[in-house]
């Protein structure tokens, strides 16, 4: 096996195919190489919260939402990836509010993250939930998901290249603590 950044200008492939962003081939004599594509599909939509808070679609920076809590709520809503009655999201919210201006407050937000991420939010008028099934990347998850991975695979404390890929995608995703520099007035269990 041949493997990381073959050059297959110059080789006469019989099969090539992308997968997950890793090219596999064959030569003319049945020699199997893969090679790791430096230029993996980007998800649709892009939120980091590892160092601050990036909302990004499509490469571009989601701006314009109704208040910082149209934020807070797609990004609790992304990190907790479950159906959330809708009282119990709007108290988080607006704690100090009654629950009828709490809930006309959260159907306000809603409307906002609509007009821009609609097909990412999945309300009802019971309950409002991240829709998992859409092209997006948390690099919470990702970094959680790599550590996992490198962990579940490391054995008797030797770094294999496989965990030393997944601990530098770890590395390369943390940019700083978990939403640094994001913070609401009066909410005090959303911190």
């Amino acid at each position: 096996f041949c493997y990381n950044d073959f050059d297959f200008a110059n080789v006469a492939e019989k099969a090539i195919c992308l997968c997950n962003g890793i090219i596999v081939a064959t030569n003319s004599l049945g020699t199997l190489y893969f090679s790791f594509s430096r230029q993996m599909k980007q998800p649709e939509l892009t939120i980091s919260l590892l160092g601050g808070v990036t909302i990004a679609q499509n490469g571009t920076a989601v701006t314009g939402f109704a208040s910082r809590k149209a934020d807070a709520l797609l990004i609790y809503l992304a990190c907790n990836p479950r159906p959330h009655p809708r009282e119990t999201v709007a108290t988080l919210l607006w704690p100090d509010n009654d629950q009828s201006r709490a809930l006309a407050n959260l159907s306000v937000i809603l409307s906002s993250l609509r007009k821009q991420l609609e097909k990412y939010l999945l309300a009802d008028r019971h309950t409002v939930a991240f829709n998992t099934d859409t092209d997006y990347r948390l690099d919470v998850n990702a970094f959680e998901q790599a550590i996992t991975q490198a962990q579940a695979r490391q054995q008797d404390g030797k770094l294999s290249r496989t965990v030393a890929a997944q601990l530098q995608t770890a590395v390369s995703l943390y940019k700083g603590d978990f939403l640094a520099g994001f913070n609401l007035r009066g909410v005090p269990d959303f911190e």
